[in-house]
């Protein structure tokens, strides 16, 4: 067998390596828009939060018996995006790359009574570093 073939097929998937390297070195996808005006106290569920927002990046027992969740969220050019992570290590980085990129952060604060109902809320302003 001569190395003509050989180069050939070792060109092509080198070829076919950078190219899908490069589409992965793009920007990702940004995390879904939001509206945040569906959140009301006394009248918001924990249902409802996880369903608009998605997993919340952290969550709390309140001294109430209820729960705290808290939500990243990111705003740019297009609006306001809900910026959740699963826990693992490589989607962590990729939450943290994601993160830096949006003009202006906040974390979003729900505290829910133990029936899951709203008590109070606060969308609290990141300082950047």
């Amino acid at each position: 067998m001569s190395a003509g073939p050989l180069r050939g097929v070792f060109n092509c998937a080198i070829a076919s390596a950078v190219a899908l390297l490069c589409g992965c070195a793009a920007a990702p996808a940004g995390a879904p828009l939001v509206d945040l005006t569906f959140i009301q106290d006394g009248v918001t569920s924990t249902d409802l939060a996880i369903r608009k927002l998605g997993a919340p990046t952290s969550q709390l027992a309140a001294s109430s018996g209820g729960k705290v969740l808290m939500f990243q969220i990111g705003q740019d050019g297009e609006g306001l995006h809900a910026h959740w992570y699963a826990y693992t290590k490589s989607d962590w980085y990729d939450f943290l790359d994601r993160w830096a990129t949006y003009d202006v952060r906040y974390s979003l604060v729900l505290v829910f009574d133990p029936r899951g109902v709203l008590e109070r809320h606060a969308l609290v302003k990141v300082r950047a570093r």
